[in-house]
């Protein structure tokens, strides 16, 4: 019978139950008597050693404490619980070990999943933001400019567009017929291969709005491809 050092991160739970220990366990009467001790309480408690509750047993009352002891008990309970814990099958367990290999994998690719959407919203939002500098809205800071505030007034239609309008002078020297007929090009309709022949009054304003958004199209395609 021999005395065996124990390395620390080998325990996993600690007993509420202390034993005796003498001083000098060399002696064989002194590792006999600790030996009778141990099989005594093996035989008292044929379960398993009652675990050290650092509430009930140390009185420690710290609230984040109780509550991951709470857990633990409640973790300890539902694993116990499981059919698996006392199967014999060793097929059995290897298929819920896969499972839980498998689950790990699925955890860590919607991880990946997650992190790579993040990055796409970076980068779409880095492109909106050098949009709208391009176009005046916000400054090299970032700050929010007249054309920027004109902008955010506007809730129905394309609001670039229709500020990229309201600031280029567009809307300045129609009449409110015209103005009506153009403002008429920004509701959502389907579209129609209906050729219509416009007149000069209205022909030029519609002109200036498809320069203007060939100008933000083309603004929003070098924001894209400027790394």
């Amino acid at each position: 019978m021999h005395v065996v050092p124990v390395q620390l991160p080998l325990i996993s739970t600690l007993s509420k139950i202390r034993l005796s220990v003498p001083p000098d366990l060399r002696p064989l009467d002194a590792r006999q008597s600790i030996l009778l001790a141990v099989q005594e309480l093996e035989s008292r408690f044929p379960q398993g050693l009652p675990k050290l509750n650092p509430v009930k047993d140390m009185k420690i009352e710290d609230p984040e404490v109780v509550d991951l002891v709470n857990q633990i008990e409640e973790l300890e309970h539902k694993l116990f619980a499981h059919p698996l814990n006392k199967s014999q099958d060793e097929n059995q367990i290897r298929c819920f070990q896969r499972k839980a290999e498998v689950n790990h994998e699925i955890q860590q690719l919607k991880s990946k999943m997650r992190d790579s959407q993040i990055q796409k919203f970076r980068d779409e939002l880095k492109n909106r933001s050098r949009v709208l500098k391009k176009l005046g809205h916000i400054n090299a800071d970032g700050v929010v400019q007249l054309k920027g505030r004109a902008a955010c007034l506007i809730d129905t239609g394309d609001e670039l567009l229709v500020t990229e309008l309201m600031f280029n002078g567009t809307f300045n020297d129609l009449d409110h017929h015209q103005v009506a007929a153009l403002a008429s090009c920004f509701i959502p309709v389907d579209k129609s291969s209906e050729q219509i022949n416009l007149r000069m009054e209205l022909a030029k304003p519609l002109q200036q709005l498809q320069e203007s958004a060939r100008k933000i199209a083309e603004v929003y395609k070098m924001s894209a491809n400027w790394k």
